[in-house]
């Protein structure tokens, strides 16, 4: 994979999914525990997608994003109207490329800038592998005394296959 992305670099959008203005920062990561990270992802408010390829992270900490996965971006396929904005809906495919480290990498990235879609060739020397987990990372509960989460976390945590 780390070949590949090098040497297609010019290539690729970094997809930094951490939820967005006013939003949940776990909102992504929540999507991918539910299995809906494509969709999510497919819904921008601009075109954000302009290259070939999309490396998409997942916020889970500070510095820390969790990868999940290589799309391959096939484009605009039109737009929606989603409460008071119009959104652009990309059509992507989720590629074969690094599919055995999807929810399971976790690299280091400190993002200190607001963009949440560089170019890769400008970033990848500060792409960093943290963890390679053994398995696919699931949502946790965090015991009773401590739920304090959201429909849609909760809804995630439900719908997570054990």
């Amino acid at each position: 994979m780390l070949p590949f992305l090098a040497e297609n670099q010019n290539e690729f959008k970094v997809h930094c999914a951490i939820g967005g203005q006013g939003r949940d920062a776990q909102l992504p990561l929540n999507e991918f525990f539910s299995g809906k990270f494509s969709d999510y992802q497919n819904h921008q408010t601009q075109k954000n997608f302009g290259r070939k390829y999309i490396l998409s992270l997942c916020y889970l900490n500070k510095d820390e994003w969790l990868f999940v996965g290589i799309y391959e971006s096939l484009g605009v396929a039109g737009t929606v109207k989603e409460a008071d904005r119009e959104l652009y809906k990309y059509n992507t495919k989720l590629t074969d490329i690094g599919a055995e480290f999807i929810g399971k990498l976790v690299v280091g990235f400190k993002k200190d800038f607001r963009q949440s879609y560089p170019n890769l060739e400008t970033c990848l020397n500060n792409l960093e592998v943290l963890e390679l987990k053994r398995e696919v990372i699931k949502a946790e509960f965090p015991g009773y005394d401590n739920v304090n989460v959201t429909w849609r976390e909760l809804e995630s945590l439900i719908e997570t296959p054990a």
